[in-house]
């Protein structure tokens, strides 16, 4: 997600916002501009975060003595916003999207547990650890009780207001679009450590942050559980954790404890290096995943995996990664369907179901060509089930060779 790369613009833009004075020093209102013009044109959710700010800091100029050559400063700052970023933003398709897209891209009901998690208890869970966040928690009380200064509420909004466009707006959440708070978060919980009158309190802050900071890299990073990281709760049907170890979204690029990944890779890299790879849905939760997609990228293996609402053709497939516990063509749609259904709070129009339709006459010829052109090379064994995994390599009447070596393991 792109909402990692507006960090850095954002931080640049707030900069920029308070040296411009209030709009009465002219070379940082020009800046200004160019650093919404440029942040904008990374993503255009970057305007939801730069214009709070902005307004606030635009409705107290006001409110002082501002003088005309502010209203020409604003001006200059608008201007040059407008010329780097208009070429793309001035268009109709654009306007259509940035409207239509928090609605067309729903993510369920919006009071739902699972849907209010992710921007509230999620922050702990997936993006800070309990401890920041309860430092975070009490800084921004602080910050709003206490702190007096004139840039006070455009750092409040500047988390308010997308926050709340986030959490209330039915589209699909991820954790992904507060990672943009985190140096507003940095920010406050720092001047709230800074006011803390007794250095004890501060000492001991810091060391918890740092003690717990230290055990936490070594549990996660490292794959050593200490089982002091896995605390959490039920509320319902729901576990709320010390943070999410189960994320998929995380990948361990150097795991050395998952034999299954490793030793397919291994025997791919040895045997058909050169081979273009085909992962079939699996449902298995054990080797179609980003972890091993990402491994065998970086292990230079051509491979392209069954995708939420897209399926490769066999066209210059050489292996097949599959399973004898794999579901039907017919199973499988049906899990999108019900994935589609659950996803947009809808049962689909009559084009949602003709794609499904094609979809499903798609998979079966595809597997039709599988049986006729593929066989068995490799299998791998996991825990108590037996050949869980397994290789196909295309009949070398069908296909081309790979390597030196391959298609003639017969081993298993």
């Amino acid at each position: 997600h792109q909402d990692y790369h507006i960090i850095a613009p954002l931080v640049f833009n707030i900069y920029c916002l308070i040296k411009t004075e209030h709009f009465k020093n002219r070379k940082w209102s020009l800046i200004y501009g160019i650093s919404v013009g440029a942040g904008l044109m990374i993503k255009d959710t970057f305007s939801s975060f730069f214009f709070p700010p902005f307004l606030i800091v635009l409705i107290q100029s006001f409110r002082k003595e501002f003088k005309t050559s502010s209203i020409i400063n604003v001006m200059f700052s608008a201007i040059f916003a407008c010329v780097i970023s208009g070429c793309h933003y001035f268009r109709l398709p654009i306007f259509e999207k940035l409207f239509n897209e928090p609605i067309t891209d729903p993510g369920g009901p919006v009071f739902s547990f699972e849907s209010l998690r992710i921007m509230t208890i999620g922050l702990w869970e997936e993006m800070l650890s309990p401890p920041l966040f309860l430092l975070f928690l009490t800084g921004v009380i602080w910050f709003i009780i206490k702190y007096k200064s004139d840039y006070k509420y455009p750092f409040i909004f500047c988390i308010l207001v997308p926050w709340s466009l986030i959490t209330f707006m039915p589209l699909h959440k991820l954790i992904d679009f507060a990672v943009v708070f985190i140096p507003v978060m940095i920010l406050i919980s720092a001047l709230f450590i800074s006011h803390i009158q007794k250095e004890t309190f501060k000492k001991i802050i810091f060391f918890v942050i740092i003690f717990t900071g230290i055990l936490q890299y070594i549990d996660f990073s490292y794959g050593i559980d200490t089982k002091l990281f896995n605390a959490g709760f039920h509320y319902k049907s729901h576990r709320i954790t010390y943070y999410n170890k189960k994320n998929p979204f995380i990948i361990y690029y150097d795991n050395k404890t998952d034999n299954l990944k490793i030793q397919i890779i291994e025997y791919l890299k040895t045997n058909y290096p050169n081979a273009k790879i085909l992962i079939k849905e699996l449902r298995l939760n054990i080797i179609d995943d980003l972890a091993f997609f990402s491994w065998l990228h970086l292990n230079d293996l051509n491979m392209v995996y069954d995708d939420i609402f897209h399926f490769p053709s066999l066209k210059g497939i050489d292996i097949i990664i599959d399973s004898k516990f794999g579901i039907t063509p017919e199973e499988l749609i049906a899990s999108r369907i019900n994935q589609f259904c659950n996803t947009f709070q809808n049962k689909g129009n009559d084009r949602d179901k003709k794609l499904f339709m094609k979809q499903l006459k798609f998979l079966k010829e595809r597997e039709k060509e599988i049986n006729a052109n593929f066989h068995k090379v490799k299998s791998f064994d996991f825990e108590d089930n037996k050949e869980l995994i397994i290789l196909l390599a295309r009949n070398m009447d069908t296909g081309y060779n790979c390597t030196k070596t391959a298609y003639t393991d017969k081993s298993n």
